[in-house]
């Protein structure tokens, strides 16, 4: 397997919006968010939080990470609230073991978020499961360490075969879209790595390969491959097919 010449070229335009536009029936919106913002804004930003939320925030060691957090959650406060059409701090979370957030009323909005340095994206459905997952890929990391003890064994012989020089970025591929696929089912790490399989060449059309052995579980979800913006890589899980996918921006 070699990347070159088989790069995805997935869109890499983000629409900027102020307000979250209503969901249109087997439509997803992917959010990009980013987190670096000037400290005025930060101020008003918290204040939306919840106050569980702002504890959660002030544990945070370093002024940065307490930043992103605030961020990150506040902007999903808002959004959130545009598509429900209530004020942010009217927003209720609920959280399963793994920290997953949900939202406490009953409602056909599906949401979930990833964030990792300076970026969030979060993806929003009205309808089935969504599991979205990015990944800065400078961060250091052992990779093949890391599939060997994780992927499954069909995995690890194909990514053994690709060259050195690019195996770093085929392993953020891969693991942007198997932690789609933990978080669409709400699972975490409970469900090991190594018990589903995931397409990763790039010259073939992202997908779900093997899903503990059952073809029809594979056959449920659409991956698609996300290039929120440069050395991020990202993935979108989605239930069922024939999804139409729109991109925003909310600086």
């Amino acid at each position: 397997m070699n990347l070159d010449h088989q790069r995805s070229h997935e869109p890499s335009y983000w629409k900027q919006l102020k307000q979250a536009q209503a969901l249109a029936k087997k439509e997803a919106h992917v959010w990009k968010v980013e987190l670096l913002r000037p400290e005025s804004e930060i101020a008003s930003l918290r204040s939306l939080l919840s106050a569980d939320e702002i504890e959660r925030a002030d544990r945070f060691r370093f002024d940065k990470h307490r930043n992103r957090y605030t961020v990150g959650r506040a902007i999903l406060r808002q959004l959130v609230g545009e598509y429900l059409e209530r004020h942010p701090k009217e927003i209720q979370f609920t959280y399963n073991e793994q920290g997953k957030p949900f939202l406490k009323e009953e409602t056909s909005l599906a949401f979930n978020l990833s964030n990792t340095q300076d970026l969030a994206v979060v993806a929003f459905t009205s309808e089935g499961r969504v599991g979205i997952d990015v990944e800065y890929r400078r961060k250091e990391v052992e990779e093949l360490e890391l599939v060997e003890r994780f992927f499954s064994k069909a995995e690890v012989e194909r990514f053994l075969k690709i060259p050195s020089e690019q195996q770093r970025e085929i392993f953020f591929t891969i693991w942007t879209r198997k932690e789609a696929y933990l978080k669409a089912l709400g699972g975490g790490l409970s469900i090991p790595l190594g018990s589903f399989d995931v397409e990763f060449d790039p010259a073939e059309e992202p997908k779900i390969l093997r899903a503990n052995d059952d073809d029809r579980e594979a056959e449920r979800w659409t991956l698609i491959n996300l290039e929120p913006a440069e050395d991020y890589a990202g993935a979108l899980l989605l239930e069922g097919k024939d999804w139409s996918i729109r991109q925003f921006e909310r600086r």
